[in-house]
């Protein structure tokens, strides 16, 4: 099985270094994914496989921050549906999101893409709140 931690820009450091911790507990690879929009393939010169590349070096830029043992992987769509897709994909054991501060009640709904993620997987989900 695989840990996977779901990153989005450099703040998500805290989700990496909890899914390193979750992969060490439990003797797993460590999977860092970061899905980019489809809007950004219609805007980029070089098409999909340009994001797409572009997706995975800034999952490796990210969770290098943390650790060196890890697989950068680089999805484009929807966010939630795209890790959801990717965890049941490859039989993931926990899936690591980060949380964004909001206000009082945002803080009660998490994140859009945090809550469509718990809404929509059947593995456990650890949500690391923004510092």
């Amino acid at each position: 099985m695989v840990i996977v931690a779901a990153v989005d820009d450099t703040t998500d450091v805290d989700s990496v270094s909890e899914g390193r911790t979750l992969a060490g507990a439990f003797n797993e690879e460590l999977h860092v994914v970061h899905v980019r929009d489809r809007e950004e393939v219609e805007a980029a010169s070089g098409g999909t496989e340009t994001v797409l590349e572009g997706a995975e070096s800034d999952a490796a830029d990210i969770a290098s921050e943390v650790t060196d043992d890890f697989v950068p992987v680089g999805r484009i769509g929807d966010p939630a549906q795209e890790l959801v897709s990717y965890t049941n994909s490859i039989d993931a054991r926990y899936l690591v999101v980060g949380g964004r501060k909001q206000t009082p009640i945002g803080k009660a709904l998490f994140g859009s893409v945090t809550q469509s993620v718990l809404l929509s997987t059947e593995i456990p989900v650890v949500t690391v709140p923004a510092e």
